[in-house]
């Protein structure tokens, strides 16, 4: 455990740092740009792609689609009864607080970090069933990312516009 740890690089605890500062703020109601909201959904979703194809190839993809697939539904879901406000103008949103980016930011981390120390370490178990069914779980969560996102936009089109500069 320890040589995992200290064989990590340094930009991995940056990452975990990012991640855990971005669930702590949203805890509470904040304002976020749609620019800085489509970062993570766009990082979490080519990166599961990128390690799906990287260590089980081709004959993957149904897997990854199928898991990302499921992810977008269920981040979707989570968004449903959120209390969003929308500025239209400036392409802002404010969002309750809420745990759950939290949940999964630390979820994808650890199970990232997880999967990457067993490709460095035990690169043998690469190809097994077991590691293929973590990268679809990796998967799914990334998915949520996405499907978070993608509920905000949903959300977007019948939620009035709000001007957040006045709260």
């Amino acid at each position: 455990m320890t040589e995992m740890i200290s064989e990590t690089p340094a930009y991995v605890w940056v990452l975990l740092g990012f991640l855990l500062a971005g669930g702590w703020k949203s805890r509470k109601i904040h304002v976020i740009s749609w620019k800085l909201l489509l970062v993570m959904p766009s990082i979490m979703f080519l990166w599961s792609l990128y390690t799906m194809l990287t260590y089980h190839g081709s004959i993957s993809f149904c897997l990854w689609a199928m898991s990302i697939t499921m992810g977008i539904w269920l981040g979707s879901l989570t968004v449903r009864l959120l209390n969003l406000r929308f500025d239209k103008q400036k392409k802002l949103i404010e969002i309750g607080g809420q745990w759950t980016p939290m949940i999964l930011s630390i979820s994808i981390f650890s199970l990232r970090y997880f999967l990457g120390a067993i490709h460095g370490f035990y690169p043998e178990l690469t190809k097994t069933p077991a590691l293929l069914a973590l990268e679809n779980i990796a998967t799914l969560v990334s998915g949520m990312f996405a499907g978070r996102l993608l509920g905000y936009w949903k959300r977007s089109k019948t939620i009035p516009h709000s001007d957040l500069a006045k709260t």
